[in-house]
């Protein structure tokens, strides 16, 4: 399998602050520090290799694809959603059943 190498995209990533559990993810959500934007991603055997922003790295054999400007959402549907309901879910009630 021959690497990939996606460029010129809005490329999803989730910040430092976000990754250091639920409660950090939704502070950095509130904050508007719970993502970057990388420009372009390197896929190699079907994972992301690496990611960045600038000039991107040397394609070499890598077959290359132009978002122009596409958003990607590695691993993710709908950040949005998934964020606002872990939101929501933070704040509801905990019930016990006996």
């Amino acid at each position: 399998m021959r690497p990939t190498l996606l460029i010129n995209g809005r490329i999803w990533q989730w910040s430092q602050a976000a990754l250091a559990g639920p409660k950090a993810m939704l502070a950095a959500a509130d904050e508007g520090t719970a993502h970057t934007m990388a420009e372009w991603m390197l896929l190699e055997h079907g994972r992301i290799a690496s990611v960045g922003a600038g000039a991107p790295p040397e394609a070499g054999e890598a077959d290359t694809i132009d978002l122009g400007g596409r958003l990607v959402l590695p691993g993710l549907i709908d950040a949005q959603q998934l964020v606002e309901s872990a939101a929501k879910l933070a704040t509801l009630p905990i019930t016990l059943a006996s």
